[in-house]
């Protein structure tokens, strides 16, 4: 077991934590929450624990499987301590261990909560439920491998240990500059998310909701979800951008290159659509009796089943 190196790794994590906190911290001045204590003392805890982790001395600089998995299991346990802090230090969750569960949620995409009314909670601290949510989706040890200043071929590892699915593998030879596609193709399709709900609901709203659905996980700002703004426009594009994010997106690469045939000849990509279609079809017919028509029935199925697929 490379510890060394494992625990450098968890270092430039905590670095990435701290540089994701301060985008809360902006938006807790513009809102004058006086809260921003509760981003400083995490920001100034993280960057000094990192500072020291880098100074950790490794000539072996070689991931295998079980380093991995160790950087992977010990990495949501420290995200998720550091990144309760805001929730504890503004008194949003007082409690540490509803803290530590609503951060765990977020970074690990579950979407599960605890805070009873989200609509009475600070903005700053509801961006940063969103922005757990978001680095969890495409997975915080991708980004790592996107800008570790190697190629090692091992890293594969890391992605392999790091992300969920039937398969997941090297887009390029070089497997830091696989994760840099995956990472500029999640970040693109969040950008097209929040831009196309920008044009129906607030700004906040639409930069929170972008983040939340592209990591599949839900988070809500509003007690009532996405029914708080009543519009079709809202749940439809929500409904197909939750199908968007939960599929490989290494289809996507295949797509960007030109090689559209065989993105659809993915034999996961067609299962996935063939099970969101029946679902949303049966479940409409079978709540037909709720709604005034059956496309009134299919939109809300197909959000059902869009959501719960992710």
């Amino acid at each position: 077991m490379n510890f060394k190196l494992v625990f450098k790794t968890i270092g430039r994590l905590l670095q990435v934590e701290a540089a994701l906190l301060i985008i809360p911290l902006v938006f807790s001045v513009i809102y004058k929450e006086n809260i921003t204590h509760a981003f400083l003392v995490p920001i100034l805890l993280l960057i000094i624990i990192s500072l020291f982790l880098s100074f950790i001395k490794t000539k072996n600089m070689k991931f295998y499987i079980k380093d991995g998995f160790a950087t992977v299991g010990l990495a949501w346990l420290v995200l998720s301590l550091f990144g309760s802090l805001p929730f504890i230090l503004s008194k949003t969750l007082p409690n540490f261990f509803d803290a530590f569960f609503e951060t765990a949620s977020g970074f690990t995409t579950t979407g599960a909560s605890v805070i009873d009314s989200v609509e009475a909670t600070y903005k700053s601290i509801l961006l940063w439920r969103s922005l757990t949510i978001w680095l969890g989706g495409m997975g915080i040890l991708v980004f790592i491998i996107a800008i570790l200043p190697q190629n090692d071929s091992r890293l594969i590892y890391l992605l392999k240990a790091e992300s969920t699915g039937p398969k997941v593998g090297k887009l390029t030879s070089k497997t830091s500059f696989s994760a840099k596609i995956l990472y500029l193709i999640y970040i693109g399709l969040t950008f097209i998310l929040f831009i196309l709900l920008s044009f129906k609901i607030p700004i906040f709203d639409s930069f929170n909701y972008a983040l939340s659905t592209a990591g599949t996980g839900g988070f809500a700002i509003h007690n009532n979800s996405i029914a708080f703004y009543n519009s079709k426009y809202v749940e439809i594009i929500i409904t197909v951008f939750m199908f968007i994010f939960g599929i490989n997106f290494t289809i996507f690469y295949l797509i960007l290159i030109g090689n559209i045939k065989q993105a659809l000849k993915s034999e996961e990509l067609r299962v996935y659509l063939l099970i969101f279609l029946l679902s949303s079809i049966l479940i409409a017919f079978n709540t037909l009796s709720l709604f005034d028509n059956f496309f009134t029935a299919l939109r809300y199925s197909s959000f059902q089943a869009s959501s719960i697929m992710s």
